[in-house]
């Protein structure tokens, strides 16, 4: 009779580690799916920022060679008058 309880106690002692692993892996979990949701909205406003820069960098260069050409054409102009 010594026998089951003792197994019965060892049962009772390995679910119980069993259900602390179980919580501490849980734990973990949900601090990465955080931590991931954290990095997702990070590497999408990087993501926007880069798009915004190109775009501004983009009209930029667009601005100065439009300005650039003008003024080749009046100094041109000027030369010819």
């Amino acid at each position: 009779m010594f026998e089951v309880e003792g197994y019965v106690e060892l049962s009772s002692e390995a679910r119980a580690k069993l259900k602390g692993a179980m919580t501490a892996v849980e734990t973990r979990l949900e601090d990465l799916d955080a931590l991931a949701d954290v990095l997702q909205e990070e590497v999408q406003e990087s993501a926007l920022s880069a798009a915004s820069m190109m775009r501004t960098v983009r009209r930029s260069g667009s601005l100065l060679g439009m300005a650039r050409r003008a003024f080749k054409r009046r100094r041109s102009s000027r030369r010819e008058s």
